[in-house]
C-alpha cells in the first residue's frame, strides 16, 4: 500500500531541504525490492536503530535510510518499534518516503 503524505516544503530552503527515505523490509525480500526500485541501492543503507529497546538486529526485518537521524526519529516511539517486532512476520516492506517515486512494482496500490 502507498500512502501518499503532502509535505510542505520551505520555499526560502529551495531544494535544500533534507530528504529522508526509510525502507522496513524482510531481509530475504531486500534483493526482490531493490531490482523493482534500484535506487535504494544507490542512496539506502542499512542502519540499525540504537534507541529502540525492542529492536534487535537479529530479526527477520532490515531497516535502510539515508540518514541515522531519520531511523532514529522513527525508532524512538516504542509503540512503533514494539509493534513492527511483533507484527514482523507480517510484513513484507515498509516503504517511507518524502519523494514522488515510481517503481517497477505492480502491487502497489496508490491511496
Amino acid at each position: 500500500m502507498w500512502i501518499e503524505i503532502p509535505i510542505e516544503r520551505n520555499a526560502s530552503l529551495g531544494d535544500k531541504t533534507i530528504h529522508s527515505e526509510i525502507l522496513i523490509s524482510r531481509k530475504n525480500e531486500v534483493a526482490t525490492i531493490i531490482k523493482g526500485m534500484p535506487h535504494i541501492e544507490k542512496i539506502l543503507a542499512t542502519i540499525n536503530p540504537s534507541n529502540s529497546l525492542h529492536w534487535d538486529p537479529k530479526q527477520t526485518l532490515q531497516v535502510l535510510g539515508e540518514n541515522q537521524e531519520s531511523i532514529e526519529n522513527l525508532f524512538y516511539d516504542d509503540r512503533i518499534s514494539s509493534s513492527l517486532m511483533a507484527n514482523q512476520d507480517l510484513i513484507y516492506a515498509i516503504h517511507v518516503t518524502d519523494q514522488r517515486l515510481y517503481n517497477k512494482f505492480d502491487f502497489c496500490m496508490k491511496v
